[in-house]
């Protein structure tokens, strides 16, 4: 740990689920998707570009590689905004499944330390509260279809802030084939 952080060797981010440094996707790729997205290089005339222009992202694993269970979202949270992201994307979460705790590290990643906190706004398409995209402080965003209408799929409210793209969209993967 050189740099006193609590996590040895985090240079490329890290693995709540299994803790350690090693945050490959090996059970749920999901957040690859989202960060190619977001983070794909641009002008490079490979592949796609993200919508973010020169953005970075730091790899930050939730799920564990032994059975795909969640580990440590909202701690995930603190420790990016710890590490000075300006945007945290949280791809999961679940209904009606609000938490004090989540809550507290949103505020803290929003308030103390000046970061915007994007999450999911669901896949069951009924109208409901989804967490963490229903907290507070929290940029909602929930799918729309190939018509840009909502998608049948996207859960749906009135914390539901945006709608973007959320099928038959190109993005990135660490898989070969």
């Amino acid at each position: 740990d050189d740099d006193g952080d609590g996590y040895i060797d985090n240079y490329s981010g890290w693995d709540f689920a299994d803790e350690d440094n090693d945050p490959t996707a090996d059970q749920n790729i999901h957040g690859i998707l989202v960060t190619g997205l977001a983070a794909a290089s641009t002008d490079n005339k490979i592949g796609i570009a993200g919508t973010g222009f020169r953005s970075r992202y730091m790899p930050i694993k939730i799920f564990s590689s032994v059975d795909g269970s969640f580990f440590q979202g909202y701690e995930a949270v603190a420790y990016a905004a710890d590490q000075g992201c300006q945007v945290i994307n949280l791809s999961w979460g679940g209904a009606n499944a609000f938490s004090y705790f989540g809550q507290d590290m949103i505020d803290y990643a929003v308030l103390e330390k000046d970061a915007v906190v994007v999450a999911a706004a669901g896949n069951s398409g009924k109208f409901e509260n989804f967490y963490p995209a229903s907290c507070n402080h929290v940029l909602s965003v929930g799918q729309t279809d190939n018509n840009d209408n909502r998608a049948n799929a996207s859960t749906y409210g009135y914390f539901v802030d945006l709608l973007a793209p959320g099928q038959n969209i190109y993005t990135t993967t660490d898989k070969d084939g």
